[in-house]
């Protein structure tokens, strides 16, 4: 998962990953990790390769 996010497109998927709240769900934000490497067929994360979910669904009010 390093290397993959290493080279990852931040502008795209880090913008994907953002708007997601993650209230306190490492283990969830890692596993979208690992799928996300996994997707990719080099070494570059793209937002095409985050979940259908969270590139699709309106981001939740983050707590403040």
């Amino acid at each position: 998962v390093k290397a993959c996010l290493a080279a990852a497109r931040w502008k795209e998927a880090v913008e994907v990953l953002r708007a997601h709240a993650w209230p306190g769900n490492l283990a969830e934000l890692y596993q979208v990790l690992q799928d996300a490497c996994a997707r990719a067929p080099g070494d570059r994360i793209e937002a095409s390769h985050c979940p259908f979910y969270l590139r699709q669904a309106p981001a939740p009010p983050r707590p403040r």
